[in-house]
């Protein structure tokens, strides 16, 4: 019998033993036309683990790719990137993951350094657009 798919842990995301730390990273290639039945069993598990951070990316590697924070079920927020310059190649595609990462580090309640985030990208974009203004 064949098996539809398999995820496999890639590696385990802090330092500690792994019966303490539970976060794991997970990777899955699939390139299919019934792969969004895939992503409906990542809402279903995160329902049933609805204190479970999803962190999932997903790509086609001629024309798109995404990040999207699933919890409890719900996407809680979410970045597109379809306009890539090369194959394969995130042309502006923020990294979502980094403030839900830190939290998870620093032990502090989910969503608490988004708006923070969100206020440094822009920041750093403004910077940018300001040297080129410049220059």
């Amino acid at each position: 019998m064949k098996t539809l798919l398999a995820f496999e842990s890639v590696r385990n995301l802090g330092y500690i033993d792994d019966a303490i730390n539970k976060a794991r990273s997970f990777r899955l290639a699939f390139k299919d036309k019934f792969s969004g039945i895939i992503r409906s069993q990542l809402y279903e598990v995160s329902t049933t683990f609805p204190t479970a951070i999803f962190l999932l990316t997903y790509r086609d590697l001629g024309n798109y790719s995404g990040k999207e924070v699933i919890r409890a079920g719900q996407t809680i927020e979410s970045a597109h990137d379809g306009n890539q310059q090369a194959q394969g190649q995130d042309w502006a595609l923020l990294d979502i993951f980094a403030p839900f990462l830190a939290e998870y580090d620093l032990g502090v309640p989910f969503g608490s350094l988004w708006q923070q985030w969100v206020d440094d990208v822009i920041a750093v974009a403004n910077r940018l657009k300001e040297q080129v203004c410049r220059s």
